[in-house]
């Protein structure tokens, strides 16, 4: 009878047992998601604390702190809910989300601060570098801010558009070479085929050399001043022949050469207007000319033996002897590829006394008005790349005629002294290095008045 009763007792005790060890596993199945969710949800947020902005260690601390605490309160109701039953149990996961929504809010409340303390560093580490961060990042404004190519700023400065505050010496050498030549017949044809009477043929050969010294400043943005110190080495070579009566031939020549110093000049170009999308550069530039070389007036002239129609000088000028004032506009525009130029300028001369204004021997005192001229140029450059540019242009001067007043006359004009001197130019600009440019012009005559030919070296260095 105990036996029976003891097995009977037991077998109440294990179906007794049986259903409170499925509400446990119910229990357990129930709470582990809600704790896995709970403990990826407190990792999704450190995560995401940690990926935020370290510069704001306040609000990061605060939405961890929230996080930590709302897990452990959590954790806390999970764990007073396994003590006190299933059905209990099965309830107590129920504020988890709750808590979890509340961190996040925290966390996210904390990240337009993080993110506007770091726009605000942001701005202060552009400041420090340079940069106005109303206007971008200094890349941007260097980009805006870019200066133009080296072969861009010698067409410019060949135009006396480039301006500046540093110093520039430009050394120079140009050659001119003319070549004069005019037949005089004296007599008559006979049988439309033979010529009677005398030939004379005359020849001059000029070359010059000028070497020049010229030093620019940039006082401004606008305005560059400049001074022209010019040395001239002259030679000159003069020849006539001619026959009597077609039956012989003679030949005779004289070769004078001469140097000093030329007239310094002394300039400034003034920008008035600065290129823009519709317009060009505008430059008004002003120059002085002084008469430090030696002038043409008053040089004697000798007669060469034994043919008395030639007559040369015995020294040659490096100098018009007189003031000159010139003033112009340069105008000038970027198209890419190719830069636009223009200019136009107008010289007056001012009247000088001399003591000797004649070419005889003994001094005749007077006055000269040397001739006002015009002149005016165009072209156009293309800037190859950023060192080399090539350009071609096109320039005319129009000389006006000289006017002589001896002392006790009248004013008489100088016959032969008008001029009309054009030439066509190709020229050639390429960037040496950071200081250093070369120059190179080549000019053509293309009419009598002008010279054969021209060749111009530059060497511009910039300090």
């Amino acid at each position: 009878m105990r036996t029976a009763c003891s097995t009977l007792l037991a077998g109440t005790l294990v179906v007794m047992a049986s259903p409170a060890a499925d509400a446990q596993e119910q229990e357990d199945e129930v709470v582990s998601p809600y704790a896995q969710g709970r403990d990826t949800g407190a990792e999704q947020q450190e995560e995401a604390a940690n990926a935020s902005d370290s510069r704001e260690p306040g609000a990061e601390g605060q939405a961890r702190e929230a996080a930590d605490d709302s897990g452990e309160a959590s954790n806390s109701k999970t764990a007073d809910g396994d003590g006190g039953g299933g059905a209990q149990s099965a309830d107590s996961p129920a504020p988890a989300p709750a808590d979890r929504e509340q961190a996040d809010k925290t966390v996210s409340a904390s990240r337009p601060a993080q993110s506007a303390a770091g726009e605000e560093e942001e701005e202060e580490e552009a400041t420090e570098a340079g940069a106005d961060p109303e206007q971008g990042t200094v890349g941007q404004q260097q980009k805006e801010e870019a200066e133009p190519s080296r072969s861009v700023q010698n067409v410019y400065r060949e135009q006396g558009a480039l301006f500046s505050d540093r110093l520039t010496l430009e050394p120079s050498l140009t050659y001119t070479r003319s070549d004069r030549r005019s037949l005089d017949l004296n007599g008559f044809l006979a049988l439309d085929a033979i010529f009677l009477g005398n030939i004379n043929v005359d020849r001059e050969k000029n070359d010059t050399l000028t070497a020049e010294l010229t030093a620019r400043y940039g006082v401004t943005n606008r305005l560059e001043v400049s001074a022209t110190i010019p040395y001239i080495y002259r030679h000159t070579r003069s020849e006539t022949g001619g026959g009597d009566n077609g039956s012989g031939t003679s030949l005779i020549g004289k070769t004078v050469t001469d140097h000093d110093v030329g007239d310094v000049s002394f300039g400034l170009n003034y920008r008035l207007f600065r290129e823009g999308p519709d317009n060009p550069d505008v430059v008004w530039n002003l120059r002085a000319s002084a008469p430090t070389g030696r002038e043409p007036y008053g040089i004697e002239t000798v007669t060469v033996d034994p043919n008395e129609n030639l007559t040369v000088r015995e020294e040659l000028p490096t100098g018009t002897g007189v003031w000159s004032l010139s003033s112009g506009f340069s105008v000038i525009k970027t198209t890419d590829p190719a830069i636009l130029f223009a200019s136009v300028t107008y010289q007056h001369n001012f009247e000088e006394s001399f003591g000797d204004i004649s070419s005889q021997a003994g001094a005749q005192p007077g006055r000269i008005d040397l001739g006002d001229s015009v002149s005016y140029g165009l072209g156009t450059a293309f800037a190859l790349n950023p060192e080399l540019s090539l350009s071609i242009s096109y320039s005319q001067r129009f000389a006006f005629q000289t006017k002589q007043k001896p002392q006790g006359g009248s004013w008489s004009e100088v016959v032969g002294s008008e001029a009309n001197s054009s030439s066509m130019n190709l020229g050639a600009t390429y960037a040496l290095n950071e200081h250093l440019n070369f120059v190179a012009n080549i000019g053509i005559g293309m009419t009598p008045d002008a010279p054969d030919m021209s060749v111009n070296l530059k060497f511009p260095y910039t300090f």
